[in-house]
């Protein structure tokens, strides 16, 4: 006698697929707290990277620098931790640093959205979120945020701005359910992306912070026809973030590391 089978409905596999979602989301923190354990027992901090020069890359020879990268490993070394290097894009590290499975991010703004989620130390430095465009288009008067958004209006034409980057003007929201229906945002993956794409004249230009924008400029010759515009989307401190599921005393170590470091540099 043959076995009956009954072949999986929509239904089945749209419940299937909830349920495997929301055991995922249930488990996430505490795989990530396991793992912030871990990591402390060994005396590790994970420390996220990626590819941004000059603030942290890295070189020819496989080795991770930068002006950011040098200061943080200074900081964590000194606290007396040894580093573990985790290379993950912006968005998701932000979310991996709040979840626990990343410990020491880089160059991050401290916005009301974040103040609660990570510990602070620092800031470090300022920075600048500049207006990238094609050297045509550098002498062009944009003083504001409705200028911008002219322009890109009358040109039919996005603004590029990173994954997970907040511009901080409610015209120039990242997420989707904030977009005008006209759509004058344009998400990129990386600062090649979007720099490449301003060049093509896919977009009119895109967001960049000065730093790493005058690094590609000037030793990128494809984006030598690109030009940093007076246009500022807003000034910022610059600080580290820290996971906090290290715990207060760990990042006393780390905030204590900071400081002694700054009184050496005075």
């Amino acid at each position: 006698m043959r076995s009956m089978y009954l072949l999986p409905t929509k239904i089945d596999r749209n419940l299937r697929s909830c349920i495997v979602t929301l055991a995922f989301i249930l488990t996430s923190p505490i795989l990530a707290k396991s793992q912030s354990e871990n990591s402390l027992k060994k005396n590790l901090i994970r420390l996220r990277v990626y590819q941004a020069p000059p603030l942290y890359y890295r070189d020819q020879n496989n080795q991770w620098q930068g002006i950011d990268f040098d200061i943080a490993r200074q900081v964590i070394l000194n606290a007396g931790f040894k580093i573990e290097l985790v290379q993950t894009p912006w968005k998701r590290a932000l979310v991996e640093l709040a979840e626990g499975s990343v410990d020491f991010m880089m160059s991050v703004g401290r916005t009301k959205e974040r103040e609660e989620k990570y510990y602070w130390i620092g800031p470090y430095r300022k920075e600048n979120m500049h207006l990238i465009v094609h050297q045509d288009d550098k002498d062009l008067k944009i003083s504001s945020v409705d200028d911008l958004l002219s322009i890109l209006k009358s040109r039919k034409l996005a603004l590029g701005v990173l994954n997970g980057v907040d511009l901080r003007h409610p015209k120039l929201q990242t997420e989707s359910r904030f977009r005008s229906e006209l759509n004058y945002i344009s998400n990129s993956t990386s600062i090649e992306q979007q720099l490449n794409m301003t060049v093509k004249r896919r977009i009119f230009g895109c967001a960049e912070i000065e730093t790493l924008a005058s690094y590609w400029i000037t030793n990128r010759p494809k984006y030598s026809q690109l030009v940093i515009h007076p246009f500022v989307f807003y000034t910022d401190d610059v600080y580290f973030a820290i996971n906090k599921g290290i715990g207060a005393e760990n990042y006393q170590r780390l905030l204590k590391s900071f400081e002694n470091l700054q009184l050496q540099m005075k």
